[in-house]
């Protein structure tokens, strides 16, 4: 649960009737060792009936109609040289509503019941006030257990990101014709919890996947943490599916009882510990389930695509996916300069995967979605880790501390030197010496290309550092057998 939520210092703007209200780069401002896990949009509205009668509370249908006219559009930007990440790109805040539920198991606030003043009161004749909040999730999902070590947005990452909240026309005229907005204010509150200083977390991204005439639907490489079809359960007209994911690693896994009718998959997913009314109904008011997640650790998450099959195909899919997009080097760059940047010009940055810093348990493949922690010069951390180096101004460089370097160095000759077991050396142990360096580095082994995995260019510089100081360390040795003789 959020523990701060205190208003952003240049919160409040007024939002009208086809107009927007927005928090641009810069304007997003959290204090230290906090990590804001969502942001509220605390709406305020001056609405008036014109009736001599009360007008009767919306129906629950008018007013998830109601919530169409507001549109929200969350962006993170990366620099001029890297195409910015887009969680939301004008998406009504009826589709983020159910992100809300499923990620963070929460809802609205004023949406449901009928407290006068909110979305679910009636109106009296003449002016009322009604009082509502919105609420955009950045990257914490509830259902995952040990997701607090990593989850979530640090100052320095949320100063780069914008948030923009539209209006349509009227939509209080739009539920009844008696009811009219005549001004409307909204306030923007971060949701925060405690959290290492300088904390980059991963964002989850919405998106619409079609594939028409065609029997299947597939995400995106990356993370996926929920895909449906649109529409409610109930009405769906999908009947038996397969559904598999093909892993970072190269296999194919089938997840369900195969085959299985979304109602199957939900009602299994629903005998889960863990699984409550808010987050249900985020799954099956408005979408159909695929692929959902029961409560669970990081570790045993899939990694990769997830593909959906109709055994006999009903009709196309209108399919969503929640998922976090694989980071590439490039990204990964990108944001280590952004935030070297923030930083006094005297001061060094090292970007460390936050799954070395919280030594959380998990494969390679998942590494890259943890993100990655910024320690100072000034942090005992800076000293004990391997990762990217950055100056203010300056690019990332791979770097590995000195004794770090030789430590693995003389690892590797040991290693390679002959026995029964191994008469060439143990290679293998190398490869592990190598990669346990590796894996402290944001981004992991591999880095995403143009949508592919390719190895990645950061672990070619670890092995290029190793070696020379393989080569150096031999020599040094060479030297002191010459002088012995």
């Amino acid at each position: 649960m959020p523990e701060n939520l205190v208003p952003f210092p240049d919160g409040s703007k007024d939002l009208r009737a086809r107009g927007d209200a927005t928090m641009a780069r810069n304007s997003m401002k959290i204090g230290p060792r906090m990590a804001c896990i969502a942001v509220e949009c605390r709406i305020t509205a001056h609405v008036t009936n014109s009736d001599s009668s009360p007008v009767a509370s919306l129906s629950m249908d008018a007013r998830k109609a109601f919530l169409s006219a507001y549109t929200v559009s969350l962006s993170r930007y990366l620099g001029k040289t890297v195409a910015a990440i887009e969680p939301y790109q004008e998406h009504s805040s009826a589709v983020v509503r159910d992100d809300l539920r499923i990620q963070q198991e929460v809802d609205y606030v004023g949406l449901t019941g009928t407290t006068p003043g909110t979305l679910g009161g009636s109106f009296a004749p003449g002016a009322n006030v009604v009082k509502f909040t919105l609420v955009v999730p950045l990257g914490a999902l509830a259902f995952v257990k040990d997701g607090e070590k990593f989850q979530g947005v640090c100052a320095e990452q949320l100063l780069d990101m914008a948030l923009k909240l539209k209006c349509g026309a009227d939509p209080f005229a739009a539920a009844n014709a008696k009811l009219k907005l005549e001004s409307q204010a909204v306030e923007f509150v971060p949701r925060t919890r405690k959290a290492r200083n300088r904390r980059h977390g991963c964002l989850i991204v919405n998106r619409k996947i079609t594939n028409p005439q065609n029997d299947n639907v597939r995400t995106p490489d990356g993370l996926t943490v929920g895909f449906w079809d649109e529409g409610a359960l109930a009405d769906t007209t999908l009947e038996t599916l397969r559904v598999q994911v093909l892993t970072a690693g190269h296999d194919v896994v089938t997840v369900t009882d195969d085959p299985n009718t979304p109602f199957e998959i939900f009602a299994k997913y629903d005998l889960e510990p863990g699984s409550d009314a808010t987050e249900d109904s985020g799954h099956t008011e408005d979408r159909t389930p695929l692929f959902i997640v029961e409560e669970k650790v990081f570790k045993n998450l899939y990694t990769g695509a997830v593909l959906v099959k109709q055994v006999k195909r009903k009709d196309d899919f209108s399919a969503i996916a929640n998922y976090i997009e694989t980071p590439s080097t490039a990204q990964v760059k990108a944001e280590i300069t952004l935030m070297a940047e923030k930083l006094p010009r005297t001061r060094q940055l090292l970007a460390v995967s936050t799954a070395a810093v919280e030594k959380l348990e998990c494969d390679d493949e998942q590494r890259p979605f943890t993100g990655w922690t910024g320690f100072t010069d000034e942090d005992p951390e800076f000293y004990e880790f391997c990762g990217y180096l950055c100056l203010p101004g300056g690019e990332p460089r791979v770097f590995i501390p000195p004794e770090r370097k030789r430590k693995a160095a003389l690892q590797m000759l040991d290693a390679m030197q002959p026995s029964p077991e191994y008469p060439e050396g143990n290679t293998g142990a190398v490869e592990a010496i190598r990669r346990a360096i590796a894996r402290e580095f944001p981004g992991g082994l591999v880095d995403v290309v143009e949508g592919f995995s390719v190895p990645s260019g950061t672990y070619s510089e670890i092995q290029k550092q190793l070696a020379a100081e393989v080569n150096v360390i031999t020599a040094q040795m060479a030297a002191r057998r010459a002088a012995a003789k």
